[in-house]
């Protein structure tokens, strides 16, 4: 673009030096050149789908969970809610009562009988819970 403003104004020169016999084509390439940025705005622009929220729903923990993200280009918003459902996905393994190879469900089936030993990731879950019980006066244990 600025060869192109340089070779316009070089040969704007040559005319009002009187070198060029066209007197009216550097004011039409002055215009185009003025114009030329706005049109390929116009036309390069791409949509910001910044606008549009990214939304994906998965069936985990027995429901469905949406995930939706805002104000992020949408291959930004793809990886963030893959990463997080993957996340989601080792949770709901870990602690799915319904599934009798989860962890969680192992642990409800023989901690009352012996001492269970749990995961790191388990044992962070349950004191979590345990805290957050507290902090509400138990009005969330369910």
């Amino acid at each position: 673009m600025k060869n192109i403003l340089k070779r316009i104004t070089e040969y704007a020169n040559k005319v009002g030096r009187g070198e060029s016999r066209m007197s009216r084509m550097p004011l039409i390439l002055i215009a185009i050149a003025m114009l030329l940025p706005m049109f390929s705005l116009y036309f390069n622009k791409q949509k910001d789908d910044t606008d549009t929220p990214y939304t994906v729903t998965e069936y985990l923990f027995d429901t469905y969970c949406t995930i939706t993200v805002y104000d992020t280009p949408s291959v930004t918003a793809a990886s963030a809610v893959k990463n997080a459902f993957a996340q989601l996905r080792d949770l709901d393994i870990l602690c799915d009562i319904y599934n009798p190879k989860s962890e969680l469900a192992k642990l409800n089936e023989n901690a009352a009988t012996a001492p269970v030993k749990v995961s790191d990731n388990l044992y962070d879950l349950i004191y979590i819970a345990l805290e957050f019980c507290k902090e509400t006066d138990s009005q969330s244990d369910t």
